[in-house]
């Protein structure tokens, strides 16, 4: 029974992260964070692929167990480094970097140690005992530290997230400690002699804490509604065509060469006959100009268009690579106090008008336009 449990939770688990790169991982742009990602999931889907295949014994177990530990090692670096790269959001944090990078300087030593092994054996069998011993406690110890330097990470870069993510975040993270302590208890009872120091990171543990974080994100964030990709076809029944993508940078002249690319791409696809070119107007210039006031002051901070169409809808994104805000904080500018201030006017039309959200950073707007010309306004 457990071990149909443990392939059916490695093959979902596999599968997962093969939807999560079709749905977001390879969509322009390309961030470190989502390189992270990768490089994360890769790891775990290549760790359970090995236990999948040791499980039918298409693998020897001295192989294995070698394997195990150098895959368990580079899986919970690769995490640490994901926790690096997710924008909570800081951009230029020297002390977590070094940090991380000495993480994978302790890994990579037990990592060589562990490669040694049978060499060892062969040339100083009489010490290998003790080797084998110290390897032994060094990888369980890596594991734990790692995953606790990830937690640190975390915890370090909540400081400077936005009230929602943060709110997330410390859900997620209580939920992960409490089933983390849940599993280890029952494989406690569970197993005969159970020590901690001497017990493997099992997969099924960074799996079920996978699919777990994963489960919570669809639920908080809902990444499939909003994504446009191949999951996208089970909301829309069809696939959104992709009618443009383009990158500028983020400056007033890049903003400009976008909106010029959109205009033509509306004279083109012919838009104006559900939408008139007074709202389209207000919809490219206040995405544009608001993602390049906010979307970053770095000289390669660039600012991302993306257009899908299915045959009903119309998205129009905007992502820029600023450290993005809280939508819902945005004061409404009809308000006595705000009559004022020019700012927050275009955002607040275009939200009574059009379906308009952002994701969970903020940097990234989709506006969504009804293909029928009824839902749309008409010119002002």
């Amino acid at each position: 029974m457990n071990l149909i449990v443990e392939i059916i939770f490695s093959i979902l688990t596999i599968l997962i992260v093969l939807l999560l790169f079709l749905v977001s991982v390879f969509r322009v742009p390309i961030t470190s964070t989502k390189i992270a990602f990768f490089l994360f999931g890769f790891a775990l889907s290549l760790w359970n692929f090995m236990e999948i295949l040791h499980k039918f014994q298409l693998i020897g177990f001295e192989s294995f167990h070698l394997q195990q530990i150098v895959f368990s090692n580079l899986t919970v670096y690769l995490l640490v480094i994901f926790g690096l790269h997710f924008p909570f959001y800081r951009r230029r944090e020297v002390m977590i970097t070094i940090y991380t990078a000495f993480v994978g300087g302790v890994g990579y030593l037990i990592t060589i140690q562990t490669i040694s092994i049978p060499y060892i054996n062969a040339y100083f069998p009489l010490e290998s005992r003790f080797y084998e011993n110290i390897n032994f406690f060094l990888t369980r110890a890596f594991s734990v530290f790692a995953l606790l330097s990830f937690l640190v990470i975390v915890i370090y870069k909540l400081t400077h997230a936005s009230n929602g993510l943060k709110k997330f975040l410390y859900r997620s993270l209580s939920y992960i400690i409490i089933l983390t302590i849940f599993i280890l208890t029952v494989n406690y009872y569970l197993t005969l002699d159970y020590k901690v120091l001497k017990a493997n990171i099992n997969v099924l543990l960074i799996d079920i804490l996978f699919l777990s974080v994963v489960l919570l994100s669809l639920i908080q964030f809902k990444f499939i509604a909003f994504y446009p990709g191949f999951l996208s076809f089970f909301i829309y029944r069809e696939l959104p065509r992709l009618v443009i993508q383009s990158i500028a940078p983020s400056n007033l002249q890049g903003a400009q060469s976008l909106k010029e690319e959109l205009w033509k791409i509306y004279e083109l696809e012919n838009w104006k006959k559900f939408l008139n070119e007074f709202w389209f107007s207000i919809i490219i210039d206040e995405t544009l100009d608001n993602a390049v006031e906010h979307g970053g002051r770095r000289s390669d901070d660039e600012v991302t268009v993306q257009v899908f169409e299915t045959s009903k809808l119309l998205d129009i994104y905007v992502i820029d690579s600023g450290k993005g805000f809280e939508p819902e904080l945005v004061p409404d500018p009809a308000r006595p106090d705000r009559i004022n201030v020019p700012t927050g006017r275009g955002i607040h039309i275009m939200k009574k008008l059009f379906h308009v959200s952002w994701n969970f950073l903020g940097n990234e707007i989709r506006v969504r336009i009804s293909k029928n010309p009824a839902d749309n306004p008409e010119e002002a």
